[in-house]
């Protein structure tokens, strides 16, 4: 159903969509490094953009890198990060096409900003604000996701040694992931992780009702 708009608003779409998120991280991930610009200024704190007018904060809370590691072994982690999430995205667009891609991780970005600012309207102790690595986490996970359902058979290296298909990685995954989802500390952290899960169900429900009628 999605697919039959692509003819409509297919000059809206963005080619290699994937690149343009790990780019934007990086620059922003420089710039943070370096002092130019806070990490604090970039969040998406909704009492902020509707009391002080900071719009932009609309925009740039998804392209928060997941971390803001020195020089080492954490950048090498941000890195691998970045590079899986472009080879997993590139293969989704040439499976998908780019228009779905793009409706995939716009719902994302959509669905993140209409549960910030509705949770303004609940009453609590916490600031409402998108921790940009759960945000990370849930989108990334979910791309993973639709990659292992679209190619189950693929092998990665777990740990670079381990060869495993990515079915049973995306089976660890889920089980860690529904552990950091009972783990974590906000609202807003939950209601995320359950908006990308929802999301991906929305996506691949066909799918997944093929699978289960299979097993």
């Amino acid at each position: 159903k999605l697919k039959r708009l692509e003819a409509k608003y297919k000059d809206w779409t963005i080619e290699n969509i994937g690149f343009y998120i790990v780019g934007l991280q990086a620059v922003f991930y420089l710039l943070i490094l370096s002092g130019l610009i806070s990490l604090e200024s970039l969040l998406l704190i909704p009492a902020k953009v509707i009391g002080e007018g900071q719009v932009w904060r609309l925009f740039t809370f998804g392209f928060i890198p997941p971390a803001i590691p020195d020089l080492g072994m954490g950048l090498l982690y941000l890195i691998i990060n970045w590079y899986v999430f472009i080879i997993i995205s590139q293969y989704l667009e040439s499976y998908w096409g780019s228009f779905l891609l793009n409706l995939y991780c716009l719902f994302v970005f959509v669905s993140t900003l209409i549960a910030a600012f509705l949770l303004l309207w609940i009453p609590s102790e916490f600031l409402v604000f998108v921790n940009p690595q759960v945000f990370f986490y849930s989108f990334f996970f979910i791309i993973f996701l639709a990659f292992a359902v679209s190619n189950p058979e693929y092998e990665m290296l777990l740990f670079f040694v381990l060869p495993l298909k990515i079915k049973y990685l995306a089976l660890i995954s889920s089980v860690f992931y529904v552990l950091s989802f009972l783990g974590a500390v906000t609202l807003m952290d939950k209601i995320l992780m359950l908006i990308c899960v929802f999301i991906f169900i929305v996506f691949f429900y066909d799918t997944i009702k093929f699978y289960l009628k299979q097993k």
